[in-house]
């Protein structure tokens, strides 16, 4: 009996699979014309799993030693009853592990192990690079997010508002934590405090052309806070403050500078550094009124200014003593120091007289009158001291005054310093009568107008008050040209003369209530406001009633009573200057202050100073788009497809550079007696370019006769058109067309039926010109004539077009396209867009041949 036939587990398998599986790589058989290569191919085989061989037996009798593919069995040695064969090592290995817990581990072959190292390490190399340009391409990245000029404003801004020292830029934390932000900003940080200082400069000289433009456009006056100050460094600086209302109505205060002082810093030093600043700024011709404490200097200064004024090359009146507003605070403080050390003679003597008088009276002492005084002072003083206030204030410490003098009459020592602190504040109420603006200011008052004089004023103070304002108003404000207009037509029709008459009767009743505006508006009844004076006047109501008034107004209720944001700015220096920044120069001191004036006043933006257009800028872009606009409606019009609309052929050529032209003249007039400016260059430019092509148009008649053959147009154009100032090209245009028309005749006269009746050559052209518009009245020639001009485009248009659509075929991704089949893609591509050509049926023929042979055409 034959052997039990072993398990064969090739069976369960296919052939094909047997062919492309992996593990039978080992033991492919070669081929039977190969027996050296099978018999090494065996001991390779062997040698790679040479301890999976160990674990084999030789086949006993009848098991085959290969299978149909010359791969050797493998037979387990371990089998006995149920023999297991597998022709492969891995199958092999498996058995082992699993039916005899025989695990066998293969060396790894010499070859294999370095082909796999050196893979590895090409693998580890091309991660490295791809690791290095990744960070290169982040720390890019990182680097261009950082806006260099952005973040050098932000310093700035930091190191002013927050009285940093310059040399903050050097602190290792401020480094570490900006660095944790952004790695790739360390190079963007600027490495000393001398750079700091650079960036100051720069930041200033930008920042404050916008505030000279702020103030150049201001719709008030601008009035000035000035006061001294000994910096603890012993450097003697000078704030010049300037308070107006800008464009959008809104009060606004800036330093505009903080002059060092060396030496004496008297009136004569300090005006010539406040003269020197307002020309700096251009704002000589808007100097309004200066307050500024009691000191002596300060009116030096005011005389010195005005003198100085009356040099300049447009010498400019400023009266020193009406201009002069004496600081309400200080003289209340001066009063409140008068009552508490009553040092003054008079003031003593005067109770004395009075207790001899009246020996009887004798009251307790009013421990409060100091408490008032000082409560007035601060009473609506902090963020509203305009100069409405400062009478108000006045009247009601009089009151105070007088009741007070009344109830401690008997009480020598306090009446002596009642009177002290009387006779200090009467000076300075008496001073007030030499300005105007204070009694204008409770004159154009809303809420108090004529009434609040009548009731808490004595007779004469009243006439003197209102006789001054009105001087005031008459010298300065009466006269003013209105800044409004009134609208003739808003219907787009040309006003006939009983519009003209009912729009200068409307101008002269304005002019009439003009002349009235002060005296109707103070002797109207006082009205009860919510806003401020200056806010009611701002309103756009108020300014149309009172166009003259309303800038007086603006002009007195925008000066500041107090001259407090001097000493504001003093404040904020001495934490600049502290101890520990002693050294620090005096340019970088007042750079460092009026940043940080303009930036907490929100008069600059926070942004890139470079990137802030002015009003000035936006001005000149709304002019230049009014000069643009017409030049782009004509150049959409001319480059219209006539075939889709009215628009793009010759005879728009010279109607659109005809007007274009008139447009052009229109602004030079308007901008003939302005400065030279970049706008004023621009539009000379384009006269002279358009001009230059405009008599360029001469040389070609086709041009004017587009626009004689034109039904809507004919001869009637130039005659409109070019008669007031270019009456002779009217006959130089008609020559051309006709010197055209006669040479048409010539050249076509075969090509068309000549006419019924034979008339002279410009008859019926000239008849043409002299019909309607709904009757042509041309011949056949003629009508010819105006096809063949008509149908001429009046730009390249057409090409472009061509071109940008060729774009999409001649592109990046499509740049292998021949150039034949470029050419043959887009004219198909037109011919059917303009639906030139049907479908065609090629037949048999060439597909380059034509089926109809081209016309021959002569071509002049």
């Amino acid at each position: 009996m034959a052997p039990k036939h072993p398990l064969d587990d090739d069976e369960a398998t296919s052939m094909i699979s047997s062919l492309e599986s992996p593990l039978f790589d080992d033991f492919k058989a070669s081929t039977p014309s190969s027996t050296t290569s099978a018999t090494s191919s065996v001991k390779k085989q062997r040698t790679s799993a040479s301890k999976t061989w160990e674990e084999a037996r030789e086949p006993h009798g009848e098991e085959p030693l290969r299978n149909a593919f010359k791969q050797r069995y493998w037979y387990c040695k371990h089998c006995i009853i149920h023999p297991f064969r597998s022709h492969n090592t891995q199958g092999a290995r498996i058995h082992l592990a699993s039916k005899h817990q025989v695990h066998i581990t293969e060396d790894v072959d010499k070859t294999k192990a370095d082909t796999q190292a050196r893979l590895e390490s090409t693998l580890d190399k091309q991660k490295e690079k791809k690791a290095v340009r990744m960070k290169e391409t982040a720390d890019r990245t990182l680097f261009e997010a950082v806006d260099r000029a952005a973040f050098n404003e932000a310093l700035c801004q930091l190191i002013c508002l927050r009285n940093l020292p310059f040399n903050c830029v050097e602190w290792p934390e401020l480094r570490a934590l900006l660095i944790t932000v952004n790695y790739a900003a360390d190079d963007v940080f600027c490495d000393s405090h001398t750079t700091v200082s650079h960036l100051l400069l720069r930041s200033f000289t930008a920042h404050r052309s916008v505030i000279a433009q702020k103030l150049y456009h201001a719709l008030s006056k601008i009035h000035f806070t000035v006061d001294a100050w000994t910096a603890p460094n012993h450097t003697a600086y000078q704030a010049i403050v300037a308070h107006f209302v800008d464009e959008s109505g809104s009060l606004q205060k800036a330093l505009l500078a903080l002059p060092e002082h060396r030496g004496r810093h008297g009136g004569e030093e300090q005006a010539a550094a406040f003269m020197e600043v307002i020309k700096a700024y251009n704002i000589t011709h808007k100097l309004g009124y200066v307050t500024g404490d009691n000191h002596g200097s300060n009116d030096k200064m005011c005389r010195l200014v005005s003198a100085a004024l009356l040099e300049l090359d447009e010498p400019r009146k400023w009266d020193p003593v009406q201009h002069r507003i004496r600081c309400h605070g200080h003289v209340v403080n001066l009063a409140s120091q008068a009552f508490l050390f009553a040092r003054d003679p008079e003031a003593i003597d005067i109770p004395i007289a009075e207790a001899e008088a009246d020996e009887s009276n004798s009251t307790p002492a009013d421990e409060n009158l100091a408490k008032r005084l000082k409560k007035a002072e601060a009473t609506n003083w902090r963020n509203q001291a305009t100069l409405d206030l400062t009478l108000k204030s006045m009247d009601f410490l009089i009151k105070h005054y007088e009741r007070s003098k009344s109830k401690h009459a008997g009480n020598l020592d306090l009446s002596s310093s009642i009177i002290t602190s009387w006779l200090v504040f009467d000076k300075y109420y008496n001073l007030t009568d030499a300005t105007p603006a204070y009694a204008a200011a409770l004159l154009l008052h809303p809420s108090r107008r004529e009434q609040y004089l009548i009731g808490y004023w004595k007779r004469e103070w009243q006439e003197a008050a209102i006789e001054a304002v009105k001087k005031l108003w008459e010298t300065q404000y009466k006269d003013r040209v209105l800044t409004h207009t009134t609208t003739l037509s808003t219907t787009g029709v040309e006003p006939d003369e009983y519009d003209l008459f009912e729009a200068q009767l409307q101008r002269d009743l304005e002019s009439s209530a003009v002349k009235d505006e002060l005296q109707r508006f103070i002797k109207a009844d006082p009205i009860k406001i919510v806003t401020t004076a200056l806010s009611w006047w701002l309103h756009p109501e108020r300014r149309e009633a009172f166009p003259n008034l309303s800038c007086m107004a603006i002009d007195i209720l925008s000066i500041p009573a107090m001259s407090a944001e001097a000493e504001r700015i003093f404040s904020g220096a001495r934490r600049t200057i502290s101890w520990e920044r002693a050294r620090l120069g005096a340019a970088n001191v007042e750079r460092t202050e009026c940043l940080k004036s303009w930036i907490r006043n929100g008069l600059v933006s926070i942004d890139n100073p470079d990137d802030v257009l002015s009003a000035d800028d936006w001005h000149e872009l709304t002019e230049l788009l009014a000069l643009l606009k017409p030049l782009k409606m004509e150049s959409k019009h001319v480059q219209s497809d006539p075939y889709d609309c009215q628009h793009g052929t010759l005879h728009e050529a010279l109607t659109s550079i005809d007007f274009l032209m008139s447009k052009l003249e229109s602004f030079k007039e308007q901008h003939k007696h302005l400065p030279s400016s970049h706008l004023k260059a621009c539009i000379n430019l384009g006269w002279k370019k358009l001009n230059k092509y405009y008599l360029l148009s001469d040389q070609t008649s086709a041009y004017r006769a587009a626009i004689v053959l034109h039904p809507h147009y004919k001869m009637g154009w130039f005659y409109k058109h070019w008669s007031d100032l270019h009456k002779d090209w009217i006959g130089q245009a008609k020559e051309a067309v006709e010197e055209l028309y006669k040479d048409y005749c010539r050249r076509h006269s075969d090509e068309v039926q000549a006419p019924a009746k034979p008339t002279k050559e410009l008859d019926g052209f000239t008849r043409y010109n002299t019909l309607d518009d709904d009757d042509d009245g041309l011949d056949e020639l003629e009508r010819h004539m105006a096809f063949d001009l008509l149908a001429t485009p009046a730009s390249s248009a057409a090409d472009e077009r061509q071109f940008s659509k060729a774009g999409h075929v001649l592109n990046e991704e499509r740049f292998n396209t021949l150039d034949d089949l470029a050419e043959a893609y887009q004219c198909l591509k037109s011919w059917y867009e303009q639906d030139l050509v049907d479908e065609i049926d090629t037949g048999g023929s060439e597909p380059n041949a034509l089926a109809t042979p081209l016309p021959t055409v002569e071509i002049d």
